[in-house]
């Protein structure tokens, strides 16, 4: 419970800030920074998502599913610039990788359709993490170094 806690107080504080801060008035470190826990509670979500599906526990999967989808359609803007000086950050062990933005904001776009479908699911079968996962690994492979 103090996971799903931590990794809710995490959206609502990454979600706001991607949201409603203007992206303009945030330095590069900031943004680095930003985009940075954006990822790590992606990734809490899909653990989290994983073992819902595995208890067959319905409805904390779905919220996780939503938090990985709300995340997903907000964390696009955050990549428009690598900030390579920004780099190493604390607690990563890979930086960045500037590309083709609107490949990057399509992969975003695909992991949100996959976890808003898996949200919308009517029974824990009919949710499918791997398709998730695979989103996020075709995001890293082209621009994570």
């Amino acid at each position: 419970k103090l996971v799903l806690v931590c990794s809710f107080i995490a959206i609502i504080s990454v979600g706001a800030g991607t949201q409603v801060a203007d992206i303009n008035l945030l330095n590069s470190k900031e943004i680095v920074l930003t985009r940075k826990q954006a990822m790590v509670v992606i990734s809490e979500q899909v653990g989290l998502l994983r073992v819902a599906v595995r208890r067959e526990q319905l409805n904390v999967a779905k919220s996780a599913a939503n938090a990985i989808a709300s995340l997903a359609g907000t964390s696009a803007p955050l990549y428009k610039n690598a900030f390579s000086n920004v780099y190493p950050v604390s607690g990563s062990r890979y930086s960045f990788k500037s590309g083709d933005e609107l490949e990057l904001s399509e992969k975003f776009s695909a992991l949100q359709a996959a976890a808003k479908a898996a949200a919308e699911a009517g029974n824990i079968s009919q949710i499918n993490v791997q398709s998730i996962q695979a989103t996020c690994a075709g995001c890293h492979s082209v621009f994570r170094r």
